[in-house]
This record gives structure tokens, C-alpha cells and sequence, in this order.
């Protein structure tokens, strides 16, 4: 059961973000840049891949509800993941201006809405290059469609995964370790 609510969860609990049993045996990632999740509060948190980069990246992670705990970003150093008419490719970003990250957390039918609310519209896009999904939940979406915490990976990977001209050496895999 989780330590701190007491519920039964097999590897984490979703509800208060923490790894169950041995957490030694969790790995810790670190991010260059902090990323907040900003969810939709009609998802099942119990199916929401955004968890996983909250307990894996827990130093820099946090999960958001939608509207009412996403604060005012500041548009010149936050960066927003989502795949819209104005966003830019990832290799196209200045690093140097970027102190936050944000990405969506929904169903893609919901994903408009969120984008063109109050709290998102003014954010500078970026989008990934082509993946495809390795999640073994079924959705109707193509298989371009990747899972939250893959679009964090991802997104990760290609801003700071090769740096100084050295090749990319893996600090972002175990974002994907209750995969």
C-alpha cells in the first residue's frame, strides 16, 4: 500500500505521487528545465501517464489542474509542447531563454479547448518530430499520438539530449521506467 494514504497500488500511487515498496529501487531524474503538467481534471488521474514523470522527475515535475492551479507563465521563458499552426520545431528553440516547460495533459479532443484558454493562449508552441506510441493502452488516435509522459521524453531528448556536440547518453530514458 502507499506510504502516505494508505491505499492499495501496485507500483505507485496516482494519488499522492509516490513510488510504493522499495522506492531505492526507483530511479531519479533531473531535468535542465522545470515541467509543469497541466491536467485536465475530467481525466482519470489513474490513467494518466503524467504521473510517472511527476515520481520519476519529482525535483522538477509538478501536476497542474486545469484552470484552477495553473499560474501566469511568463511568455518570454516558457515554452508550451503542443502540435498547433504556430508551433516551431524543437531544433529551432534558444535554449538560453527557456526557464519553464508546459504540456498538456488530455484527451486530443480536449486538447484545443486548453490550448486556446486564458491560461495557455499567449505561450510559445514547440512541436516533436514524427514518433510513434509504444503505450499498450488502446486509444482510437494514430499511433503518432504519443502518451504525456513520451511527449515529455521526447521533448527532453531533443532540446538538451545532445549537448556540446557529445551524443545523447540516456539521462532521459528512465523517464520511461513504469512504462
Amino acid at each position: 500500500p502507499c506510504t502516505k494514504c494508505n491505499r492499495n497500488r501496485k507500483f505507485f500511487c496516482y494519488n499522492c505521487e509516490v513510488p510504493v515498496g522499495n522506492a531505492s529501487l526507483v530511479p531519479h531524474v533531473r531535468l535542465p528545465v522545470p515541467c509543469d503538467i497541466v491536467r485536465s481534471r475530467v481525466e482519470k488521474v489513474s490513467k494518466s501517464t503524467s504521473i510517472h514523470a511527476a515520481i520519476l522527475g519529482s525535483d522538477d515535475v509538478r501536476v497542474l489542474e486545469f484552470p484552477d492551479q495553473v499560474p501566469k507563465y511568463d511568455v518570454a521563458t516558457t515554452l508550451l509542447l503542443f502540435p498547433d499552426d504556430s508551433a516551431c520545431a524543437v531544433d529551432k528553440v534558444n535554449l538560453t531563454d527557456i526557464k519553464q516547460i508546459v504540456v498538456i495533459d488530455c484527451p486530443w479532443h480536449k486538447a484545443n479547448m486548453m490550448r486556446g484558454s486564458p491560461e495557455l493562449r499567449h505561450l510559445r508552441s514547440v512541436k516533436l518530430g514524427d514518433y510513434q506510441t509504444m503505450f499498450w493502452r488502446y486509444h482510437r488516435e494514430t499511433k503518432d499520438r504519443v502518451s504525456t509522459v513520451e511527449a515529455i521524453y521526447y521533448l527532453y531528448r531533443e532540446l538538451y539530449g545532445s549537448q556540446d556536440g557529445q551524443p545523447y547518453a540516456g539521462q532521459f530514458d528512465n523517464l520511461l521506467f513504469y512504462y
